[in-house]
């Protein structure tokens, strides 16, 4: 959806038609695999709604189910950028529904609850986050140099 999404806004209008007809085709896809995809996790994974017992969890969901019903709205009244904004948004709701149900279980065990691995058993410690910056610092430096010198070298010059 997000592709078919991109496509209407870039399409113009001599492919304005086949671009939304291809739009809404995603979208019903979309939906029919988030219908499906919700109610395959109510009875396979019941944990992961253990969260939802707080009005304010409930705002990703909301939130995206806002932006997915717009979709065909934007699409069909020619506001392609719009449609791709409710796209993202879908998705990035999306990432917010999984993280609220996975909390804190970043990767949950098959079997054992006790052998997931959780955020506090899997952060790194002081040492190592200190090392790691010093060392990104200094690869994002010769990155950004060598993107500079790259710039500079190889730039067209003024016609």
């Amino acid at each position: 959806m997000q592709g078919a999404c991109w496509l209407n806004f870039r399409a113009g209008k001599a492919a304005a038609e086949r671009s939304q007809d291809a739009t809404l085709k995603a979208w019903v896809a979309v939906v029919a695999c988030h219908g499906l995809t919700a109610l395959v996790s109510l009875w396979a994974a019941p944990h992961l709604w253990a969260g939802y017992h707080h009005p304010l969890t409930w705002i990703a969901p909301v939130v995206m189910l806002v932006s997915l019903v717009s979709v065909p709205f934007l699409v069909k009244a020619g506001r392609g950028r719009a449609a791709l904004l409710a796209s993202s948004t879908v998705i990035a709701a999306l990432w917010g529904i999984v993280g609220q149900g996975l909390y804190p279980r970043v990767v949950p065990a098959l079997g054992e609850a006790s052998h997931s691995l959780t955020i506090a058993s899997s952060a790194a410690t002081p040492t190592v986050l200190t090392s790691l910056l010093v060392v990104l610092l200094a690869v994002i430096s010769v990155v950004a140099g060598y993107s500079l010198f790259v710039f500079i070298r190889f730039r067209r010059p003024a016609v």
